[in-house]
């Protein structure tokens, strides 16, 4: 049977990644055979299978016979995936597939939005072979076209068909979790992790089965060393997440330490309290409390995650705090972008009074605010886009010639503005992209009767009128 030879596959190669004690694969995307020879054996034993692109064999001026021949030999026999994308009609998939199979390969990537039939004549032929086919779900760089509905039907065919497993992005755990619960049975393997942004510990907790990584191996000092610190993490995430099956799932886009520290700070309390906007609320989000280094590095540590794993770090020029609380969010934000990924940013932030003295655009910006800018802005909080508002305003009175091209918050209140519109959308209008670390509605629904410190924030009481505070305020859809 055609399903039986795909499951099986996938169950050698589980296993075997098992009993080497890896989940990860090398991306050998690298145009020097001489550094990947080097790598490979440094990390011998270490690697569950290595991927490669079609041209590589190439490159490096070898058969496709002889690299797979090789690599195996260095590796310790690690399985060796083709990323060839193969992405055509089905009697050229299943030349592409015999070709490939006949030259040694394990397993070979594909697309699916060619249709059933042209992905059913390549997993024939690996059948034949008793190889292994992943079909590429969604990828981890900016501006894919594969949305909702394409990846939904793509996941279709590969169940289906019960391929051996999917490719879905290892730096975007919301929609990774959504794909790792429609192909329940199916490995996830997935790019992104690493230089690209992604967690292993987020990434697994999404539901991702391997880690297909590259640059953070090969050129790290000491690969070995690397090799080992991400197959430690994966481990230990692999074995959280298994502790927590049977339990309350944690929400893609939570971050569990982040919230940790916003509760530990008081940055996020229940209660009964006034918004600026005259509305009752039974919680209240307050960045004024994040008065500690631990807190500001979590804080600027989750917003330089979010640009990165968003694609927007060649969006902006510069990053503007709106006085007061925007100001050290800012900064520490711009501190973590260069600590982490080495990207370096200025910051400014706006004065809540006009300096009556000086430049003109000192009067309202603190900062080098330049010409032709892209500003980033960073705030704690959406409710009604009002700050916001405010922030665009004092940059036109400036009189520098810059804009405002996208709002980063820590947290979406997810509610309307005080016309009853969703502040985000009318944002978005002004061709300004909004993007959040956190929503409303999946904090609550993960503190839930969840304790915290020995306590339980959010009673069945708190809960019960926030859902009834989002009937009545609350925006239908609410950004990512």
């Amino acid at each position: 049977m055609e399903e039986n030879t795909q499951i099986e596959f996938r169950k050698r190669f589980l296993e075997s990644a098992k009993k080497k004690g890896t989940r990860l694969i090398l991306a050998a995307d690298e145009i020097s055979w001489r550094n990947v020879e080097r790598v490979v054996r440094e990390t011998r034993g270490m690697l569950a299978a290595i991927k490669i692109h079609p041209e590589h064999p190439q490159l490096w001026g070898l058969t496709h016979k002889d690299t797979v021949d090789r690599l195996k030999k260095l590796s310790g026999d690690a399985f060796i995936i083709l990323d060839a994308k193969v992405a055509d009609i089905d009697k050229s998939n299943a030349m592409k597939a015999r070709y490939y199979f006949e030259n040694g390969y394990d397993a070979i990537i594909c697309h699916g939005f060619q249709g059933k039939p042209a992905v059913k004549a390549l997993v024939d032929v690996a059948n034949e072979f008793k190889r292994g086919v992943f079909v590429l779900a969604a990828m981890s760089s900016e501006g894919h076209l594969f949305t909702p509905p394409v990846v939904d039907r793509i996941l279709d065919i590969a169940e289906e068909l019960q391929v051996a497993g999917v490719i879905a992005p290892g730096n975007q755990y919301e929609l990774t979790s959504k794909i790792k619960s429609k192909a329940k049975d199916l490995l996830i393997l997935s790019p992104g992790i690493g230089a690209q942004g992604g967690d292993v510990v987020q990434a697994v907790a999404a539901g991702i089965d391997f880690a297909i990584v590259g640059r953070a191996i090969l050129n790290a000092e000491n690969p070995v060393e690397e090799s080992k610190k991400l197959i430690a993490q994966f481990d230990e995430a692999l074995k959280q997440r298994k502790e927590s099956k049977g339990k309350r799932s944690v929400p893609a886009q939570i971050d569990e330490r982040l919230v940790e520290v916003l509760v530990e700070k008081q940055a996020l309390r229940f209660g009964e309290f006034t918004l600026k906007s005259g509305r009752k609320s039974m919680y209240f989000f307050n960045s004024g409390n994040l008065d500690s280094g631990r807190s500001l590095y979590a804080v600027g540590t989750a917003f330089a995650d979010l640009i990165v794993r968003k694609g927007l770090v060649d969006k902006f020029d510069v990053i503007m705090g709106p006085a007061y609380k925007g100001i050290p969010l800012a900064a520490c934000t711009v501190q973590a972008l260069y600590d982490k990924y080495g990207i370096e940013k200025r910051f400014i932030f706006d004065r809540k009074e006009a300096k009556l003295y000086g430049d003109v655009k000192d009067k309202l910006i603190v900062g080098n605010l330049l010409d032709g800018d892209r500003v980033l802005l960073v705030d704690d909080v959406i409710t009604t886009g009002g700050t916001k508002l405010e922030a665009m305003e004092k940059i036109k009175e400036s009189g520098v010639s810059a804009a405002i091209t996208i709002i980063a918050v820590l947290f979406n209140r997810q509610e309307t503005d005080l016309n009853g519109n969703d502040p985000v959308k009318e944002l978005e209008k002004q061709g300004i992209t909004v993007v959040s670390v956190m929503n409303a509605s999946d904090l609550m629904d993960y503190l839930h009767n969840r304790e915290m410190n020995g306590k339980v924030l959010v009673n069945d009481t708190i809960y019960a009128l926030f859902k009834k505070y989002m009937e009545e305020y609350g925006v239908k859809k609410s950004m990512a």
